[in-house]
């Protein structure tokens, strides 16, 4: 794939990525009651959801902005635990079709993330 294609490409899933985390991440900020009511029913305390929304709301800004690569790649392993943690939190609570959500997003985030590594070391991704 010559390094254009790979732009683009890598631009779509990324946005396909962000938009729903950062959705997500400010509806977190905003608790209204039938999230609130969600969080609880994993058992997570209600302050929890909102520094989840503000950590996903941050991951979603470093990863778009891009201009720290260091940032950007604590920003896709942060989250691929907040992900992880979203979908076994739905299993363990027997909600099988609420945690395919996080898992779908996890190989989008994958995908993501092969293709800004693709870019960034081009050489590399090569071999």
């Amino acid at each position: 794939m010559n390094p254009k294609s790979t732009n683009i490409a890598y631009w779509i899933i990324t946005t396909i990525l962000l938009l729903p985390l950062l959705a997500s991440g400010l509806g977190f900020i905003a608790a209204p009651p039938p999230i609130m009511e969600g969080m609880r029913g994993l058992g997570y305390p209600p302050y929890l959801m909102r520094f989840l929304g503000l950590a996903k709301v941050l991951a979603v800004l470093a990863i778009a902005a891009g201009s720290y690569p260091r940032i950007k790649e604590w920003a896709y392993a942060g989250l691929t635990f907040l992900l992880l943690g979203a979908a076994y939190s739905h299993v363990r609570v027997g909600e099988m079709v609420k945690a395919s959500a996080p898992l779908i997003l996890l190989i989008v985030l994958g995908f993501s993330y092969s293709l800004w590594k693709r870019q960034t070391y081009p050489i590399a991704a090569e071999v």
